[in-house]
This record gives C-alpha cells, structure tokens and sequence, in this order.
C-alpha cells in the first residue's frame, strides 16, 4: 500500500520509483540467501538441531518464521534484503557450528587423529562451502565504482564559495551530497520529498521558462507553503493546485498578501540550479511526475475508490464509457500520467547547414532529411533554440548537436532540461551558467545561478 496512488491523495507517489522499492522474484530471494546450497545447508543445519537433545527445537521453532517472513519481506522490495541477511547469517552461523562439531566428532572417533587436524579440517570443508558466496560477493565490490567523484566535489564546493546562504535545486536523490558538501540547503532529498517532486519534475520538463522560474521562485519562498494555505482557505486538492499553477501562470503576485509571501516573495534566497549526465537517464521519472495530470488523478481516484458509476462518471467528466474502462483495467500509475525519456544516443558533425549523423542526415536551411516516424527536429541556430516539425504524426524528436545527439520524445525536446544540459541554456534569461565540469567518465555537471529578475 506505500506504492499506491491516487487513493488517499491526487499527488504522485515517489516510492513507486525507489529502485531498491521494486519488488523482486522468488529465484533472486534464492539468490540473496547465498543460492540452494545454502538453502541445503540450512536444511542440514535443523535436521541437526532437530536430532539433538537440549533445545534446537525451540531454536527452530522461532528461526523457520523468522526466515520465512524475512524471505517475504525481500520478495517484496529489495530493500528489505537486509532483514533477509539478518536472519540468514545467523543460521548459517549455527549450521556451520553444528556441522564442525560433527565432522570433530565423526574424524576423532572414527580416524583416530588429533581434535585440532580435525578442527582444520572441518574448518576447511566449511570455507569451501563458502567460496561461491565470497567469489560473488568479491565481483560486486570490485566492479563498483562511487558516484561521488571530484568533478561533483569540486561543483558543490563553487557553490559554497559563491555564497553565504543558498538553495541547490536538482533531482532528489542526490539532495543528501548538495547538502553535505556545499553546507547549503537543498529544495529536497532523500529523506524529505513530499510534492515537489511535481514541482521540480514540472521545471525541468516545461518549455515554458516563466513557469519554471516562477516554480522555483515558489519554492524559494515557502516551499509548498503557498499550496497548503490554499488547502486551509477551504479549497480541495484538485482546486487548490489549479488555483496554485494559474498564480504560477500569472506575471502578477496574487492580491492575497500571505499568499503572495509565499508565491512573489522578495526577499529570495541566492539560487543554484543543477542538471548533470545522471538525469538524463532518470528522465523518464522526473517527466513522469513533472506531468502529472491531475484532473485524470481525480477521474481515476472517484472510479476506484469512491465508486463512481460508469453512468456518473460519463456525466460528470463528459468523457467515453472507453475512458472509464481504461481506468478499470489499467494501473494509475501508467494511466495519470507517461514515462517519457531521452531513448537513443549517436553522434553528429555539422558542416555549414548540415548534419552528418551517420544514417541520418539534416540540412538545416533546405530541411532535407532521410528520417522516418519523426515528430521534429531540435537545434540550435544562430543562438536561438529552433524546432522544425516534420510530421504531426511522428513518434520521436531528434536533438541534434555537433556533438552527442539524442532521440527523444517530442514532450522532452525543449524542455528546459534540454535547453539547460544539451545546449548550455542558449536563449535564457534566467539561468546564468555557473559552472560546467566534466567527470572522468565524460559525464558533465552543469550549475546555474538563477536570475529571478532576468538578466
């Protein structure tokens, strides 16, 4: 139930994409135990227990729902893998304790050797019993590099030298490191996300570039302050959040003064904005949540879980019986909102108006092309971001650069993460480049300086 949504509320819920959240198969809980020759070992280890006097069976009537419900709890997300390693440790402990002290009692009474040879021996059958689980173990850790790297060290340290206090704005997850590093503060991370994983998802995918610095110039103010005042004015979710994005729309503050403290506030705080390599393969989340339809959150919420008729439901949202069947048999998730994303990556060079990718060639003057199923096609022309539709039917844009090109969705193809990591804010007013890094992976780290007046 922590992964519904549309139930208890219109927001969207980030927990639905936590990696470590997503629920695993029965063959990988095999394989976190330590695979079935584990799993055989436990099997000797109570069969042990079980035969010995004492109390082993007491000990087994409390480790087999322990492991069981261990067990379940990793199949359902893998972040509670560390219970599983929990309880398994300790029952390989005493499989292992139990399987010694036989093997020294089989080798001293049988073969007649010393206790302590029968020790090494024992010792011995156990470590290559353990080998396949070292070995895996061993390649995890040799193949896994940190993200943290000197390149982002190096860009959050700029920040705390550029300012005495300021707000770092990016995706959450790495929230806890802007944090730490540049001792500044973060519009959210890891511990704390709530509804601006909307807000933020909404300024990176927007196109237009007054609402993203109005969002952000929201979430300076009060964070979601100004939503939340708006709830306590009596308004419900749906309407308070369409009254919050018309005062986003609208140039001037709102003539409530609290509201505006929230909203226009003057006194904001220096602003940094960061886009980096990462986020381009995380797009399909924070496009996910950045265009949330809320309106389809209420039609989905009313038919699910307030049980909204199919007669109702067609009055009240004049929408198609096929609408309310889709919402019947389709999961909120994939239903509210898309999963948009930059899919495929290649290389271009640009000679006088043309571009020379390979299989794909563009003349930007002539606009001759050899694509098919393309939407439009993105670049860069005498500073100016330009955009030329090919065909309203196309499935894909073309971001085209002298350099690493991208296909991408059409509702990604100017947003303003495009504009601000593929072509270096070219033709905005707001967002000053700060700083521009590059990792030892090629990977670039991009930091801007937000002008809420516009330079």
């Amino acid at each position: 139930q922590f992964k519904d949504v549309a139930t208890t509320t219109l927001w969207p819920n980030v927990l639905t994409t936590v990696a470590e959240l997503g629920t695993t198969s029965f063959q990988t809980g095999i394989e976190v135990l330590g695979g079935w020759k584990i799993i055989s070992l436990f099997a000797i280890g109570f069969a042990l227990l079980v035969s010995k006097k004492g109390k082993g069976h007491v000990f087994v009537f409390y480790s087999i729902p322990w492991l069981i419900a261990t067990f379940y709890a990793a199949s359902t997300s893998l972040r509670f893998a560390l219970f599983l390693s929990m309880s398994s440790s300790i029952m390989l402990g005493v499989t292992l304790s139990l399987i010694i002290k036989y093997l020294l009692a089989i080798t001293e009474s049988t073969i007649k050797i010393n206790k302590y040879w029968s020790l090494v021996f024992s010792l011995g059958i156990c470590a290559l019993l353990m080998v396949p689980s070292f070995t895996a173990g061993y390649e995890v850790a040799h193949f896994r590099t940190p993200s943290m790297c000197d390149s982002w060290y190096n860009s959050l340290k700029v920040i705390e030298a550029d300012s005495e206090d300021a707000i770092i704005t990016s995706w959450w997850d790495f929230g806890h490191w802007f944090y730490s590093i540049s001792n500044r503060r973060v519009t959210f991370d890891g511990g704390d996300q709530e509804r601006r994983i909307h807000f933020v998802g909404r300024t990176l995918s927007t196109e237009d570039e007054q609402e993203a610095i109005n969002i952000l110039r929201m979430l300076n103010c009060g964070q979601e302050g100004a939503y939340n005042y708006l709830l306590k004015q009596g308004y419900n979710e749906y309407d308070a959040y369409n009254k919050l994005m018309e005062i986003i729309h609208n140039p001037l503050p709102p003539e409530d003064e609290e509201l505006a403290k929230l909203t226009h506030c003057e006194d904001v705080i220096p602003q940094y904005f960061i886009v980096s390599q990462d986020m381009v393969k995380k797009a399909g989340v924070w496009s996910h949540f950045g265009n949330w339809d809320f309106n389809k959150a209420r039609m989905y919420n009313d038919v699910t879980i307030k049980g909204l008729t199919q007669e109702n439901f067609v009055e009240k949202y004049d929408e198609s019986p096929n609408t309310y069947y889709e919402i019947k048999n389709t999961e909120a998730d994939q239903w509210i909102s898309d999963w948009y994303g930059y899919f495929n990556q290649f290389y271009c060079s640009k000679v006088n108006e043309t571009f020379d990718c390979g299989n794909f060639n563009y003349n930007t003057e002539t606009k001759e092309h050899n694509a098919d199923n393309i939407y439009s096609i993105v670049y860069l022309e005498d500073g100016e971001l330009v955009e030329d539709i090919l065909g309203p039917e196309g499935g894909a844009s073309i971001i085209l650069t002298d350099g690493i090109s991208y296909l991408v969705h059409p509702v990604l193809a100017k947003s303003m993460f495009t504009r601000l990591f593929f072509f270096d804010g070219a033709g905005l007013e707001h967002f000053i480049k700060f700083s521009d890094m590059e990792t030892v992976n090629g990977e670039r780290i991009i930091v801007y300086k937000v002008d809420f007046g516009g330079n």
